[in-house]
Protein backbone atom coordinates (compact mmCIF):
# COMPACT_ATOMS: atom_id res chain seq x y z
CA UNK A 1 0.00 0.00 0.00
CA UNK A 2 2.84 2.44 0.72
CA UNK A 3 4.26 1.79 -2.77
CA UNK A 4 0.94 2.76 -4.30
CA UNK A 5 0.84 6.08 -2.42
CA UNK A 6 4.37 6.91 -3.48
CA UNK A 7 3.41 6.55 -7.13
CA UNK A 8 0.35 8.76 -6.68
CA UNK A 9 2.48 11.81 -5.89
CA UNK A 10 2.36 15.14 -7.61
CA UNK A 11 1.69 14.99 -11.39
CA UNK A 12 4.71 15.62 -13.58
CA UNK A 13 4.80 18.73 -15.78
CA UNK A 14 4.75 18.19 -19.51
CA UNK A 15 8.23 18.26 -20.99
CA UNK A 16 7.21 20.38 -23.99
CA UNK A 17 5.61 23.18 -21.94
CA UNK A 18 7.72 26.35 -22.36
CA UNK A 19 8.56 28.20 -19.16
CA UNK A 20 8.58 31.99 -18.84
CA UNK A 21 11.99 33.54 -19.40
CA UNK A 22 13.69 33.80 -16.06
CA UNK A 23 16.99 32.70 -14.67
CA UNK A 24 20.05 34.37 -16.18
CA UNK A 25 18.13 37.03 -18.14
CA UNK A 26 16.14 38.14 -15.10
CA UNK A 27 19.26 38.09 -12.91
CA UNK A 28 21.26 40.17 -15.42
CA UNK A 29 18.52 42.81 -15.65
CA UNK A 30 18.15 43.01 -11.87
CA UNK A 31 21.91 43.28 -11.40
CA UNK A 32 22.31 45.95 -14.10
CA UNK A 33 19.33 48.01 -12.91
CA UNK A 34 18.95 47.41 -9.15
CA UNK A 35 16.23 50.06 -8.65
CA UNK A 36 12.72 49.93 -10.08
CA UNK A 37 10.01 52.58 -10.28
CA UNK A 38 6.39 52.59 -11.38
CA UNK A 39 5.32 55.49 -13.54
CA UNK A 40 1.72 56.25 -14.50
CA UNK A 41 1.36 57.97 -17.87
CA UNK A 42 -1.56 59.40 -19.77
CA UNK A 43 -2.45 57.76 -23.07
CA UNK A 44 -0.88 60.70 -24.94
CA UNK A 45 2.34 60.53 -22.88
CA UNK A 46 2.62 56.78 -23.50
CA UNK A 47 2.06 57.25 -27.22
CA UNK A 48 4.69 60.00 -27.40
CA UNK A 49 7.24 57.92 -25.50
CA UNK A 50 6.50 54.90 -27.68
CA UNK A 51 6.98 56.93 -30.87
CA UNK A 52 10.26 58.40 -29.59
CA UNK A 53 11.50 54.95 -28.67
CA UNK A 54 10.48 53.22 -31.89
CA UNK A 55 12.03 56.04 -33.92
CA UNK A 56 15.33 55.45 -32.13
CA UNK A 57 14.96 51.63 -32.16
CA UNK A 58 15.26 51.38 -28.35
CA UNK A 59 12.91 50.21 -25.63
CA UNK A 60 10.83 52.75 -23.75
CA UNK A 61 12.75 51.89 -20.55
CA UNK A 62 16.08 52.55 -22.28
CA UNK A 63 14.77 55.86 -23.67
CA UNK A 64 13.62 56.94 -20.21
CA UNK A 65 17.04 56.05 -18.76
CA UNK A 66 18.71 58.14 -21.48
CA UNK A 67 16.45 61.10 -20.66
CA UNK A 68 17.25 60.81 -16.93
CA UNK A 69 20.97 60.70 -17.73
CA UNK A 70 20.61 63.82 -19.88
CA UNK A 71 18.70 65.60 -17.14
CA UNK A 72 21.31 64.74 -14.53
CA UNK A 73 24.19 66.06 -16.64
CA UNK A 74 22.46 69.15 -18.11
CA UNK A 75 22.94 71.98 -15.60
CA UNK A 76 20.85 74.46 -17.64
CA UNK A 77 17.88 72.09 -17.73
CA UNK A 78 18.23 71.44 -13.99
CA UNK A 79 18.09 75.18 -13.34
CA UNK A 80 15.00 75.54 -15.50
CA UNK A 81 13.24 72.72 -13.66
CA UNK A 82 14.18 74.13 -10.27
CA UNK A 83 12.69 77.47 -11.32
CA UNK A 84 9.42 75.75 -12.20
CA UNK A 85 9.21 73.09 -9.48
CA UNK A 86 11.39 74.51 -6.72
CA UNK A 87 14.67 73.27 -5.33
CA UNK A 88 13.20 70.25 -3.54
CA UNK A 89 15.01 71.23 -0.33
CA UNK A 90 12.11 72.38 1.82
Amino acid sequence: MSQRRASMGRPQAKQDTPKPQQGAAAFTTAKKYPKRITLDLTVDQHKALKLLSVGMDVSMADRLREMVDQLVTDQKRQSELRAVFGSGQD
